[in-house]
């Protein structure tokens, strides 16, 4: 009974410490979903090769961030980073650009409380 229970609180400590491996070490730009996200969205700015390979680095060097503090950050933290982050990529973009990831933004906000509301009716 005891080596049962010994080997079943194996598996679950070995589980966990394969999950939290798994969280840090992915590299969220080879996400799929968030590369194909990423593809829209330059596709969407028309951004030019030299604007995605900067703005790529951007999202890297803050992902890093926040993969830093996750877990003792504050949202205030958060918050921040993603503030910067955001102002750092409209440094990348021209006008035009930066008024279409802004109606961008909107729109997304948009879907985002349509989902939400659509989800709490069911």
């Amino acid at each position: 009974m005891k080596k049962l229970l010994f080997l079943a609180a194996a598996f679950v400590f070995a589980g966990m410490i394969q999950a939290q491996q798994k969280s840090t070490s992915d590299n969220f730009l080879n996400n799929d979903a968030l590369g194909a996200n990423f593809e829209r969205f330059s596709q969407n700015l028309q951004l030019t090769e030299t604007q995605k390979s900067e703005i790529l680095s951007i999202f890297e060097k803050y992902n890093n961030k926040k993969t830093e503090i996750r877990g003792t950050g504050t949202p205030e933290q958060f918050k921040a980073l993603k503030d910067a982050e955001q102002n750092e990529i409209k440094s990348v973009l021209n006008e035009d650009q930066i008024k279409k990831m802004d109606k961008m933004k909107i729109q997304e906000e948009k879907d985002n409380k349509a989902k939400e509301l659509k989800g709490a009716i069911r």
